[in-house]
Order: C-alpha cells, then sequence, then structure tokens
C-alpha cells in the first residue's frame, strides 16, 4: 500500500486514542494509541498521540522518544514498490 492507506487498519484506534483524550482519559486515551502501533507500528499518529498522553502526565523522556519517533517516521519517504 501507499501513501495514508498503509495506516487504516490503526486509524480507529489513533481516532479512539484522540477522543478519550479530549476528554481527559489518559489512561484510555494511551491504550488506543498503542492499539494503533499494533494495528501499524509505523504509524507516526499513533507515535504523536502517545508522545502527547506521556507530555501530559509529565512524563517527558518518555514524551521526547515517542515525538522523535513520529519525526523519524514522517521525514522517511515512503518505499515503493515496483512493479
Amino acid at each position: 500500500m501507499t501513501g495514508s492507506r498503509q495506516y487504516l487498519p490503526s486509524q480507529a484506534h489513533v481516532f479512539r486514542g484522540i477522543s478519550r483524550l479530549r476528554k481527559g482519559d489518559r489512561a484510555r486515551s494511551g491504550i488506543g494509541f498503542s492499539g494503533g502501533l499494533e494495528a501499524s507500528p509505523k504509524n507516526p499518529a499513533a507515535y504523536a498521540g502517545l508522545a502527547d498522553v506521556r507530555f501530559l502526565q509529565k512524563r517527558l523522556p518518555e514524551a521526547e522518544k515517542f515525538y522523535e519517533q513520529a519525526w523519524r517516521l514522517i521525514l522517511t519517504p515512503p518505499r515503493r514498490s515496483r512493479v
């Protein structure tokens, strides 16, 4: 798959994480973002969501690692399959 379609399996988890985070439920939002990573380990939105949760929990070293991973994935161009 190319583009954002490769993240479709995990987007439902990410959206749940965002919804829960907006409601102030940090613990359950983290579970949503973690589920997103299980479904698609290269989904930068899931890493960014976990980073936001860790930041709000004042777990800054962990937040920094998740933000860095999200940026690495965003800045790495996707591999194109040869047909």
